[in-house]
């Protein structure tokens, strides 16, 4: 996105090229016209980028609900030939794939929407992306330790 320096900075561009005549709104109105559009587009690309998001998040969950995953396509087909998974067209697995990425796909957006109204506390509800559960690495003392008292059957010099 740009920030407001760009911004300004194209807008200085923008006045210098007519302060020197390069664009002139009554010889040139397109050019005008032209250089004016693509200030106006920047200064609205974090708008115009909420939008495009929003307006996806609603297509997939509106798709979610009638199996339809044609805006996940690409991407399950990318997962499926990096990873060499064994999920043709048309299979379950590839259902339930195209359904994990839609469904993740719906969070992250999900997400993105909260932290530009300024709330960054909102974690995924969708079970599918919980973190995973930590497993406890340590093994009870009793378990490593063999018929003598020696922890994992290992002898130690006396």
């Amino acid at each position: 996105m740009p920030s407001l320096e760009d911004q300004q900075a194209e807008s200085d561009r923008i006045m210098q090229k007519i302060d020197t005549g390069e664009i002139s709104g009554s010889e040139d109105p397109i050019g005008a016209t032209m250089a004016q559009t693509d200030y106006e587009l920047m200064r609205g690309a974090r708008e115009h980028d909420r939008r495009l998001r929003s307006s996806r998040m609603e297509a997939l969950k509106v798709r979610l609900g009638t199996g339809d995953h044609t805006l996940v396509e690409i991407s399950t087909n990318r997962a499926v030939e990096e990873h060499s998974l064994a999920a043709p067209r048309g299979s379950q697995d590839r259902q339930m794939l195209s359904t994990a990425l839609v469904r993740a796909e719906i969070s992250a957006l999900t997400q993105t929407l909260e932290r530009d109204a300024g709330n960054f506390e909102g974690q995924s509800v969708d079970p599918i992306l919980q973190p995973p559960q930590r497993r406890c690495c340590r093994t009870p003392a009793s378990l490593l330790q063999d018929s003598r008292g020696l922890a994992g059957g290992v002898s130690v010099p006396e």
